[in-house]
């Protein structure tokens, strides 16, 4: 049997472009259908970013598409068991068709694989003990973006769907072109005052700071954050030697210990 009689070669073009398994084996309405509904989903996806939305109404929002989309695997299975003996399909056909599929994944910004291309996570080896003690030296440290924003296809910059949380290690420029690590002290409009290495944030010293270790040898500071700002402290060996007051935008993600 060629190959692209296959169930699995179907299955493949559903997977690259919603619908267009169907539209290969000649349900090109249905195959529309699929395509359109997915399109719906997929842009209800994006705008729950925008709006304040419960967990449970986006978990039924994303579930439902999902579900549907399921199906149409388990409708595409039936369809090609039916068909199969009296279908006929060039292998040139085929190939386009494929190609076409692979093309949408990287073109269009609603694709699943172009979003990931657009947000996929960084990874850089740490090349000293500097993050000691929570990172050692030729720890694999992945740097998720997608843990406060996002980059949308319809804005000219990131998206911030979440703030990060104090003691956050996150990665973040400075001045644009420099790249550095650092420990989330103080959120936006946040009172922060360091003295005889102890961290108070509003007034209450936080205890949290010295649990995992970490102390300042930073002089007396008070700083207010600003509105749209965090408090970042660049570390080493567990301490805090220098605080920076960042723009949300400049926070790159949060930093985790891949391996």
């Amino acid at each position: 049997m060629k190959f692209y009689y296959s169930t699995w070669f179907a299955y493949l073009l559903n997977l690259l472009l919603p619908g267009l398994g169907h539209w290969f084996w000649n349900e090109r309405l249905f195959g529309l259908f699929v395509f359109l509904i997915t399109a719906i989903a997929s842009a209800l996806f994006f705008a729950s970013f925008l709006i304040s939305l419960s967990f449970l109404a986006k978990l039924l929002m994303l579930l439902l598409p999902v579900l549907f989309y399921f199906f149409t695997f388990v409708d595409l299975h039936k369809s090609i068991t039916g068909k199969r003996a009296s279908f006929s399909r060039t292998k040139k056909y085929a190939i386009s068709v494929l190609l076409l599929g692979a093309l949408f994944q990287l073109v269009v910004p609603l694709s699943p694989t172009n979003f990931f291309i657009r947000n996929s996570p960084k990874i850089e080896v740490l090349k000293n003990n500097s993050l000691s003690p929570l990172y050692s030296k030729d720890s694999f440290l992945i740097i998720n973006r997608l843990s406060y924003r996002s980059e949308l296809f319809f804005f000219n910059r990131s998206f911030f769907h979440t703030l990060p949380e104090r003691y956050d290690i996150v990665n973040f420029e400075r001045n644009n072109d420099e790249s550095l690590f650092g420990i989330v002290i103080g959120l936006p409009s946040e009172e922060i005052d360091i003295w005889d290495g102890s961290l108070v944030v509003n007034g209450m010293i936080q205890d949290k700071f010295f649990q995992l270790n970490f102390g300042s040898s930073l002089e007396t500071t008070f700083i207010i954050v600003g509105q749209t700002s965090i408090l970042v402290g660049t570390f080493g060996f567990g301490q805090v030697n220098e605080l920076h007051e960042i723009p949300l935008e400049d926070c790159i993600g949060k930093v985790s210990n891949l391996f």
